[in-house]
């Protein structure tokens, strides 16, 4: 019993992944630009509005996504290129949501709740 796919090894997301279920230690390659954006979101939990607070200046814009748990994009938004943005994804049910921030191909992703 098994696969039947490509076999071997491939970088993804600054690792090494093989082909199938178990993977090894996964060591990070080295020269490929960093996914990561460093970002405060606040207050948590929020009431209509809440405050996006990149680290650094963006050099290109900023889009702001917001899905519910069902996965499904409730709201979505391009800002200019600024660290702080007010987010009002109003009318939004109380309840939890994942916020998606995305600067070029740099991403944060933080949960959210909302209450009344």
């Amino acid at each position: 019993v098994g696969q039947a796919s490509i076999a071997g090894s491939f970088p993804a997301d600054g690792r090494y992944f093989n082909q199938g279920f178990i993977q090894p230690y996964l060591h990070p390659v080295e020269g490929l630009p960093s996914t990561d954006l460093d970002a405060l979101m606040y207050p948590n939990p929020f009431n209509g509005q809440f405050m996006i607070v990149l680290a650094e200046e963006p050099a290109e814009p900023v889009m702001v996504q917001v899905y519910n748990p069902l996965g499904q994009l409730v709201y979505v938004a391009d800002h200019a290129a600024q660290r702080s943005i007010m987010v009002q994804p109003d009318p939004l049910a109380t309840g939890s949501y994942v916020v998606h921030v995305q600067v070029g191909h740099r991403r944060f992703v933080a949960q959210l709740q909302r209450f009344e």
